[in-house]
This record gives C-alpha cells, sequence and structure tokens, in this order.
C-alpha cells in the first residue's frame, strides 16, 4: 500500500490524504495546481492529485512506460519526468505535450538489481534509481546517476552530455569539476530561491551544494563526509545515514534519511528531524507551509 501523507511544517499533526495499491515511483508538488504529480508505475501514467478537492486528475497517459523520477521548472507551468523507453520528456501542467524529448535511456535506467552497495536498495522501485531537475536559467534537465556516480544535463536540443563528477566511487573536491568524485548521488533539487543545485552524495552521508558561476563550483557540504551517523546540529556538524532524496520549496529543504525512515529539515539554523516512520519513505516533497511524504507499507 502506497499512502501519501501532508504535515503541516509548523505542527505535528499529519493528514493521509491519499491511498493506492498502485506502484508510485515519485511526487512532486504543483504551485500552479495546487497539486500533486505523481508517477504511476503500475498504470504507465503522469497524473495530479488537486489538494483542493482530493480529485485524481489524469495528464498523460499515452506512450509512457514505467515513469520515473519528475520535476517541475521554476514557475511549475511545466512538467519533465522520465520514460523508460523515451528518456526524458517533458508536457505543461495544461497536458500539452512539449516538443523537448530526450535521448537515449537503455545505458543509463538500468534496473538497480545490475549492481550492489546501494544505499537505494530499499528505497526505490527496481526500475528506476536515476532523479532528475530543472534549472529554467540554464534551460537543462540535471540527472543524478548513482550507478556511475556522475550528475548529467540535458539542454533543450535534446543532447545528454556530463555536468559534474569523475565517475569513481569516492569523496574527493577538485577545483576541477570533473575530478569530483561523489559515492552514490542518488538525489538533487535546484534550489531557486538560493540559485544553487543540491545533490544528495548518500553514501558519503551528504547533501553537497553547487553554484555556476561561469563554471560549475562546490560551495557547502551539509553533514560531515564519510560519517555515518543520525546527529541534529549546524550544517557542518550534523550526521546522515544514507540520505536518499532531497526536495525545495521557497525556503523550505527536506532530506529523506535514515535508508528512508527520517525526513530532515535543512534551513540556516541547522539540521533537525521533522519526520519518522517504521515504513519506507519512497519521496518527498513539499510547498510553502506542507511537507508531503509517500510512503510503501507492506500491511
Amino acid at each position: 500500500m502506497f499512502c501519501l501523507y501532508r504535515k503541516p511544517i509548523k505542527s505535528d499533526n499529519i493528514e493521509a490524504i491519499f491511498k493506492t495499491h498502485g506502484n508510485i515511483f515519485s511526487i512532486a508538488f504543483c504551485k500552479a495546481k495546487n497539486g500533486i504529480f505523481y508517477s504511476s508505475v503500475s498504470f504507465n501514467n503522469i497524473s495530479m492529485l488537486s489538494l483542493d478537492n482530493n480529485e485524481n486528475i489524469l495528464y498523460k497517459e499515452d506512450d509512457i512506460v514505467n515513469p520515473g523520477s519528475i520535476c517541475l521548472n521554476k514557475n511549475h507551468t511545466s512538467v519533465f519526468f522520465e520514460d523508460d523507453f523515451g528518456g526524458i520528456s517533458g508536457f505543461t501542467v495544461d497536458g500539452i505535450v512539449m516538443g523537448m524529448t530526450g535521448y537515449s535511456a537503455k545505458e543509463d535506467l538500468k534496473s538497480s538489481k545490475n549492481y550492489s552497495d546501494t544505499s537505494r536498495n530499499n528505497v526505490v522501485n527496481t526500475q528506476k534509481v536515476n532523479r532528475i531537475s530543472y534549472i529554467d536559467k540554464e534551460n537543462i534537465v540535471v540527472i543524478a546517476v548513482p550507478r556511475k556516480n556522475i550528475i548529467r544535463y540535458l539542454n533543450n536540443n535534446g543532447q545528454l552530455k556530463k555536468m559534474i563528477g569523475s565517475g569513481k566511487p569516492d569523496f574527493a573536491l577538485s577545483g576541477n569539476i570533473f575530478n569530483m568524485a561523489f559515492n552514490m548521488p542518488t538525489s538533487l533539487v535546484y534550489w531557486n530561491k538560493q540559485d544553487k543545485l543540491l545533490i544528495v552524495d548518500s553514501n558519503n552521508h551528504v547533501v553537497r551544494t553547487f553554484r555556476k558561476d561561469g563554471e560549475w563550483k562546490e560551495r557547502e557540504t551539509i553533514g560531515i563526509p564519510l560519517s555515518e551517523g543520525h546527529l541534529d546540529d549546524k550544517i557542518s556538524q550534523a550526521k546522515f545515514s544514507c540520505p536518499s532524496e532531497v526536495c525545495c520549496f521557497e525556503n523550505n529543504v527536506f532530506v529523506v534519511d535514515g535508508s528512508g525512515t527520517r525526513v530532515r529539515k535543512v534551513d540556516m539554523d541547522g539540521v533537525t528531524t521533522v519526520y519518522q516512520t517504521n515504513d519506507i519513505i519512497k519521496s518527498i516533497s513539499c510547498d510553502s507551509d506542507n511537507l508531503y511524504v509517500l510512503e510503501y507499507s507492506e500491511k
């Protein structure tokens, strides 16, 4: 059973707003529609749950196979998603398919069964492991490829290029973006409010921040590299245990941690745990007032 919860950021209350036996991979809040887009692997479609009246609105169902990670642009007017056979595609929130579509995805989108030692084994569907985000100012979709330990981008001409990372499973800082090393970069998001790219470096137990000043440069590390644990503290002193996903909206930043059992909030004061569960957190999203948590339970 998949269940979508809404938790007010300034309250301990929590509300179940959607339940389904279908397999959902990813969720994304859309301010333009006040709804939650979600990719349904079971039904091969992208749908939206209206938060105003809890109605399900189907947006696109043709020619999608095993839809995976989804994201929106800065103004939440366009949706981008991974399609198993077509690569990355997109459509507007009003349902108009966009001309920008994809790349040959066969090599990058292999099943997580094809490799080991990944912290996402317990928190993702077997069909996909990549995560995507969109950077409006660059007009690109950025892609975290954990199996290859790199960040790639897809430009508006459908060209797939290497963006950050050496490809070696390690932790390394460098002035050369292609010499930086990740160990399972499982998620990323572009934080428009701060003009930063946040990358979850899962097996290094940190979230790393980048900004483009002519070229991409690393600015800050959230957590202590290679130091696994659970400690709420200042940004540089907090400890994570295999963080797996990050989301943001305006000033809100949340990270899934503890192999999919906790959500941590990141702000100027540091890192704090705001949600815990005995089930598995599959995906998160947020708006200015609420955290949205998609959980899977075998109950």
